[in-house]
């Protein structure tokens, strides 16, 4: 998938829950429903929505999201994901 195309449209993903910190909550295998890989992992921020379903490490989640892109540090380009709707524990 291209996603320099996907940039500011929304995409459903699913994603491995792997465990939180302070910093936030980290996925794993994040991929979009159709199966077009995104990112090895991400960091989200541990908001409400996610407290509240109780996610255990190994839990597959899924999510609407909208795509977006940043200059790193090292001044690469790197995908990330914004404004998440509709996250619900899979299965």
């Amino acid at each position: 998938m291209d996603w320099d195309e996907m940039i500011g449209k929304r995409v459903r993903f699913v994603a491995v829950y792997t465990g939180c910190t302070r910093k936030g909550l980290l996925l794993h295998d994040v991929a979009t429903q159709a199966g077009d890989s995104f990112r090895d992992h991400m960091w989200l921020p541990n908001t409400k929505r996610f407290r509240k379903l109780r996610l255990r490490a190994g839990m597959q989640i899924s999510f609407k999201a909208k795509v977006k892109r940043y200059r790193k540090r090292d001044g690469t380009w790197q995908f990330n994901v914004q404004n998440l709707s509709e996250i619900e524990v899979m299965g």
